[in-house]
């Protein structure tokens, strides 16, 4: 008989998260397991979460972030809490069945895997997407784990160490080799890049954190385009203020050398259309997604060094890592690359990286850490 799992998802996910909650669920379905979703908001990706599930049951959106003064945590907290005490008793009495664990990535679930987890006789799991950014969450949350027995798990080692001793172990959210595969076509021809140009490439939302303003700005300043090279951006965008000003720093280029492609869905097209990733960044990336299937795809990734990049780069073997998050910086890195590009095609080699990176790997973990919590009496 399939173990079942049931897992908690938003609606309005986008980028990593969303990535990773496609991969497991896949995955875990392929390993043997039934996964049923508890659909937070109906929002853009509802549908998308609706079809992948075996069972599922959409609830009423919950937008509340854990982080600020101690004041605005403990509010938030408040609101999360009272979210799990209205909505525990409705999912029981639809998804009627008996479930092996509750998964949740994002904290403002918490409160309500707790009480389901009661309610099914089961544990929860956190697999964290983010790290924990200052002194009292960091308590909150150590707090949280002891009295409701929750089984945090990091998403990077950078992560672990920011959470503490509660969290003992590291899942990656592991890149799919579907999205990653050889495709036969690119976007070369329909963007008119020259057969051989060299072409970097940014696949992520476009969004102050990610920094795309930095980056296209340092690429323009850099010896890339007088040298024949193109820069493809793959992506939607968080607010058109921020988009008007990427575009604006890239105008002289657009459609020349700096093509903007808006949300794709053909993940493979674009990794056969690029020589260079780029990851964008300018604050701590927990993980990094993007980063981990470019590496994948076999193609050397520029990154910002905070966090999760540097436990997958090694800088100048199959990347380069940039110290500062500067259009200086990003320019030395970017002409730092493109001198050593005879090097490109042979620079992602080490499969024992690229199998750690894969969702297979990462999702065996977590089975494994799952019954491990259960071994224990």
């Amino acid at each position: 008989m399939k173990k079942s799992i049931l897992k908690i998802v938003g609606g309005f996910d986008d980028g990593g998260v969303y990535t990773c909650e496609q991969n497991f669920v896949a995955k875990l379905q392929e390993k043997g397991f039934s996964v049923d979703l508890i659909i937070v908001g109906k929002g853009d990706r509802c549908d998308d979460y609706k079809a992948i599930a075996d069972n599922h049951i959409v609830l009423d959106n919950l937008e509340s972030k854990l982080s600020g003064s101690v004041i605005t945590v403990l509010k938030e907290v408040l609101k999360i809490r009272r979210f799990g005490q209205i909505h525990y008793r409705t999912v029981s009495n639809v998804l009627r069945k008996k479930y092996y664990a509750i998964l949740y990535r994002r904290p403002m679930y918490m409160f309500l895997a707790v009480k389901l987890a009661k309610i099914y006789g089961c544990r929860s799991f956190w697999h964290t997407p983010n790290i924990v950014s200052n002194r009292f969450s960091k308590m909150f949350y150590t707090a949280f784990v002891y009295r409701y027995r929750t089984v945090p798990i990091a998403n990077s080692h950078f992560t672990k160490k920011t959470i503490g001793r509660i969290c003992k172990d590291v899942v990656y959210p592991g890149y799919s080799k579907e999205r990653v595969r050889r495709s036969s076509i690119n976007f070369r021809e329909q963007l008119n890049i020259p057969p051989g140009a060299p072409v970097y490439g940014i696949a992520g939302r476009i969004c102050f954190d990610k920094a795309q303003d930095i980056v296209i700005e340092a690429f323009c300043n850099a010896d890339i385009i007088a040298n024949g090279g193109h820069l493809v951006i793959a992506g939607g965008h968080s607010t058109l203020e921020f988009f008007e000003k990427v575009k604006k720093i890239a105008y002289p280029y657009v459609g020349k050398n700096i093509h903007f492609l808006g949300r794709i869905q053909d993940l493979p097209m674009f990794y056969s259309t690029i020589d260079v990733a780029i990851n964008g960044r300018r604050n701590v990336e927990a993980f990094g997604i993007s980063v981990a299937e470019a590496l994948g795809a076999k193609k050397p990734v520029i990154a910002y060094h905070l966090g999760g990049p540097s436990e997958m780069i090694k800088h100048g073997a199959n990347g380069w890592l940039v110290r500062n998050p500067t259009v200086e910086n990003f320019k030395e890195i970017l002409n730092l690359s493109f001198n050593n590009k005879e090097n490109w095609g042979g620079m992602v080699t080490d499969e024992t990286t690229l199998k750690m990176l894969s969702v297979d790997y990462n999702v065996d973990k977590l089975i494994k850490i799952m019954e491990e919590v259960y071994a224990v009496k």
